[in-house]
């Protein structure tokens, strides 16, 4: 009603919108941690000693149980698949609070229960603050850095995402027109 008494032209569109199904998010952590994990590792993680995985993410608070929960399962499906000896996780982040002391704490108990450690951070996209600033510097401080693994990546680029994109746009495109769609 603004806008018309503003004078300004209303367009509408006339296009018609589909909705694509959702991404399948823990699945899309999943293939991508065991991607970048084995990146980092390589075949013969065997030959490597006990490999102990830490998991850094950045959230709210508010969510807290539910991000926890979600890397606790995380956590549990990578080391039965990839054969990590232990696993934990720590947060750099929650909102605009940034903190490495939870993830050197997590490094250094990860340090004490196995031969050596993988610092890998579960975040959408790379971000020098929390790649290099937090979870880098905490890498550097932890009791002993040269026993720690760590690539400062991102979930994406993520070639799976890439892959799925294609899938559903053309299964979307091969779907007889449904008027309820629109």
């Amino acid at each position: 009603a603004q806008l018309r008494r503003d004078r300004i032209e209303l367009y509408r569109a006339s296009a018609r919108l589909d909705f694509a199904p959702l991404l399948a998010f823990s699945c899309l952590v999943r293939t991508s941690l065991a991607r970048r994990i084995r990146a980092v590792l390589g075949r013969a993680m065997a030959d490597r000693g006990r490999i102990g995985l830490v998991l850094v993410g950045y959230g709210s608070a508010e969510f807290d149980d539910e991000w926890n929960r979600f890397f606790s399962q995380t956590r549990v499906m990578t080391e039965a698949d990839l054969g990590i000896a232990a696993s934990s996780h720590a947060w750099c982040g929650h909102i605009v609070s940034y903190r490495r002391e939870p993830t050197i704490d997590a490094i250094n108990a990860m340090l004490a229960r196995t031969d050596r450690v993988l610092v890998v951070p579960l975040l959408v996209a790379y971000d020098p603050m929390f790649h290099e600033r937090i979870i880098g510097q905490a890498v550097i401080r932890c009791a002993e850095p040269a026993r720690v693994l760590y690539s400062a990546d991102a979930i994406l680029p993520e070639p799976e995402v890439g892959r799925w994109v294609v899938r559903i746009a053309q299964k979307m495109l091969d779907m007889p027109n449904d008027p309820l769609r629109s």
